[in-house]
């Protein structure tokens, strides 16, 4: 292939979780979003059931996903950093959240983000520059099979102009599902990726594990591991079994054990996941993917607390990784 990445083949491959899913939640000239650290700190009152709260404040501020300065700002942090692609996080998407009515949830969640990213990438790509390539981590379902996969594929990733964004694996779009079910597509290769699960099987995936222990493909050989700076049980809100960032040490062990393993791809959780909704189990508060900065996993700086020391991380760690040299120890 002359275009695109293709990673059928290739090693020292890192990527790393995108989230895309802010429009709903900052709104334009809207209230500010529901910040967790403020109302753990008195300043704030917890939102509705449902609602989305941020874990804390980017350094960049409260953004948008079709904020063209904000994504074109990401790529040029993580094309530093090293990494080969990203992958979007449409775990939650359905086929129902297209109405048909402008600003419907899949507009706002899917379409107008994924414009924007893709239109992003194309302009600096024309202005010369290097980015990430982009890869679609999507909802199947029985009910709906590869409905998501097939929308996103006939709205964005089979239009001529994007292919060179994408990531390809032996000749077809690499597509990252929620779920292995009947009849994929044709024109994709698929893996299936998901998180906590114990005993992965040949060609599965993970992007949260406390342990990250590699996926093999059929012939036995390391293909894959998911590197965490921090990861819950079963809600982050549940401290004493939620595997906090511990300064970092959550992190250095993951990359550690990834530098043992040497499968050909990394995948990084998280780049700005930042919200979560908020849930209410047994009378209490809940949150299941970020609850505080010790308790969450994104690596973009954010304001205040540890500000970008895990992105300062990531390059040290991405550049020993593709170098084939020891793993650093940068604690």
């Amino acid at each position: 292939m002359n275009y695109g990445l293709d990673i059928g083949s290739k090693k020292d491959l890192v990527g790393i979780c995108y989230s895309t899913w802010f429009n709903p939640i900052v709104k334009y000239g809207g209230e500010k979003p529901k910040n967790i650290a403020e109302i753990l700190a008195g300043k704030d009152t917890w939102g509705a059931v449902g609602q989305f709260h941020f874990w804390s404040e980017p350094a960049l501020g409260y953004y948008r996903s079709d904020d063209r300065k904000i994504i074109r700002r990401h790529m040029e942090l993580l094309q530093a950093a090293g990494i080969d692609f990203i992958i979007l996080d449409n775990t939650n998407a359905s086929p129902g959240w297209d109405t048909g009515v402008p600003g419907d949830y899949w507009d706002q969640m899917v379409r107008k983000p994924a414009e924007a990213l893709l239109s992003t990438l194309l302009e600096m790509r024309k202005e010369g520059l290097r980015t990430p390539y982009v890869v679609s981590w999507n909802k199947t379902a029985p009910a709906f099979g590869y409905a998501v996969c097939d929308k996103l594929y006939n709205e964005h990733f089979s239009k001529e102009e994007y292919k060179d964004l994408l990531v390809y694996w032996d000749g077809k779009l690499f597509t990252l599902t929620t779920e292995l079910t009947e009849n994929p597509p044709a024109y994709a290769t698929v893996r299936k990726m998901w998180g906590l699960v114990k005993n992965l099987a040949p060609c599965e995936w993970s992007f949260l594990s406390h342990e990250n222990k590699p996926c093999q493909d059929l012939d036995g050989n390391n293909e894959q591991i998911c590197v965490c700076t921090a990861a819950q049980a079963t809600y982050m809100t549940c401290t004493d079994t939620a595997l906090g960032r511990r300064g970092g040490e959550t992190f250095y062990r993951q990359w550690k054990n990834a530098f043992s393993a040497r499968p050909r791809i990394v995948t990084v959780t998280w780049w700005n996941e930042w919200a979560a909704q908020r849930f209410v189990v047994d009378g209490k508060t809940a949150f299941v993917d970020n609850y505080t900065p010790e308790f969450s996993r994104d690596i973009e700086p954010m304001k205040g607390g540890h500000g970008d020391i895990y992105y300062k991380w990531l390059i040290e760690y991405v550049r020993a990784y593709k170098a084939h040299e020891d793993c650093p120890q940068l604690l």
